[in-house]
């Protein structure tokens, strides 16, 4: 495996993973003060939260990554795409706090849930901001800052949410506390930390170079949280919030495939770009994905095992059902890493127009499987289906604008593993 990037997924991806390990261990405490009904709208809430990121972030982290070894004044860069970022982000967080009960009303029919969105809303500054930060800290290669501010984020999260929720029972606002205070603190020491060694600069042309790449993946990854969140406003609508809720608990079981698909990306890109112009670029990446698959499918297997004994162990009687959704809730993730790697030559070729093409399908034939399903164990097919066509669609782009070709047979030999354990 290649040296550099064995290290970058280990202090990068590693420390962001393994801060992410204490929350999920904290959720059994969480769920019995909240109870299923008002975890389920936790989750819905924390659904819309994403959707708002994206409209404050428009995929220029993406393009900073993009930017960073080709720009000439990397400070120029950075300071370009952040005062655009935080604009665009404090302009979002005003208009749905303003429209806060409205949304509150047209997802739960009440206006309950309106100060959660507030809090919510406020988030997605310093959420953005914080994103924008640590990827120019990583691009720096500052483990001792990022590692320090990856676990400081989460050790104040967990701490409020603790404090908010469990102790204080403030409800559903009170996980939103514990998400705006640990996002606070990862914005404003990064911003601190980048500026106080570089002068603030202005460049428009680094801008217009920016949404030239970012915005033909803006379709991409609305249909990418239509594909990972738009499950919980479906299953919220056929069969309510409990039912949400159970199906939110299983999905904490990608957990740990959601860090490696962290920890993975964070080390990846990095590598594919700094490597793109070797000739052995196609023998390290297809070692990389051969290992990656090995991987999956032994996370796989263990974690189907472990679930029904976790959830009987950890959870009250209302979330028991949750273990029988497991198997399907944890591949979608699984799948999404997998794209990781098969649309490096989407990437690599500038072609990032067809990252959205490839998301239009998938988003296309999710829908069309969801608008027949009833039950949560089909919309969770139905995702499953869906990521499945994304990963062949981006592997089809892929090698067509680029020379890279991926192992079909790995990819094949995960693919039965996965489907004997759905079977039996």
């Amino acid at each position: 495996m290649d040296k550099d990037f064995l290290k970058t997924f280990l202090v990068y991806g590693g420390s962001a993973g393994v801060s992410r390990i204490l929350p999920i261990v904290m959720l059994p405490l969480y769920l019995s003060s909240l109870g299923a009904d008002v975890y389920g709208k936790v989750e819905v809430v924390f659904a819309f939260f994403t959707l708002l990121l994206i409209f404050g972030l428009l995929q220029l982290e993406t393009a900073l990554q993009r930017l960073y070894f080709k720009a000439e004044n990397r400070a120029n860069l950075f300071y370009s795409l952040l005062i655009v970022t935080t604009v665009l982000s404090i302009f979002v967080a005003i208009v749905a706090s303003f429209f806060s009960g409205e949304i509150s009303f047209l997802l739960f029919e009440s206006e309950s849930e309106s100060k959660a969105i507030v809090v919510a809303s406020m988030t997605v500054i310093f959420a953005n901001i914080a994103t924008f930060c640590m990827v120019f800290l990583r691009y720096k290669d500052k483990p001792k800052e990022f590692i320090f501010l990856t676990i400081g984020q989460v050790t104040i999260t967990a701490l409020t949410t603790y404090l908010s929720v469990v102790t204080f029972q403030c409800g559903s606002v009170g996980y939103f506390y514990g998400l705006l205070t640990g996002w606070f603190f990862i914005a404003s020491y990064s911003l601190y930390i980048i500026t106080a060694k570089i002068k603030f600069s202005w460049n428009s042309h680094y801008v217009k170079e920016a949404l030239s790449f970012s915005t033909p993946q803006l379709p991409a990854r609305f249909a990418s949280f239509f594909v990972q969140f738009g499950n919980r406003f479906v299953v919220l609508y056929i069969l309510g919030t409990q039912a949400v809720a159970l199906m939110s608990l299983s999905l904490k079981f990608a957990a740990f495939f959601q860090l490696l698909l962290l920890a993975f990306s964070m080390a990846w890109n990095p590598f594919l770009y700094k490597n793109e112009g070797e000739n052995e670029l196609e023998k390290k990446v297809n070692r990389l994905f051969q290992v990656l698959l090995i991987t999956l499918a032994i996370m796989h297997v263990v974690t189907v095992l472990l679930a029904e004994l976790i959830v009987n162990m950890f959870f009250d009687n209302e979330y028991y059902g949750a273990s029988q959704y497991v198997v399907l809730a944890i591949i979608p993730v699984q799948l999404l890493i997998i794209k990781e790697v098969v649309e490096s030559g989407v990437k690599l070729a500038n072609k990032t127009k067809y990252i959205s093409y490839s998301y239009f399908y998938s988003v296309l034939v999710t829908a069309a499987v969801m608008c027949f399903s009833t039950t949560v164990e089909q919309v969770l097919i139905s995702t499953v289906i869906g990521s499945l066509v994304l990963v062949v669609c981006s592997w089809y782009y892929s090698e067509k604008f680029f020379y890279i070709r991926y192992s079909k047979v790995s990819f094949v030999l995960y693919l039965f593993i996965i489907a004997s354990s759905i079977v039996f």
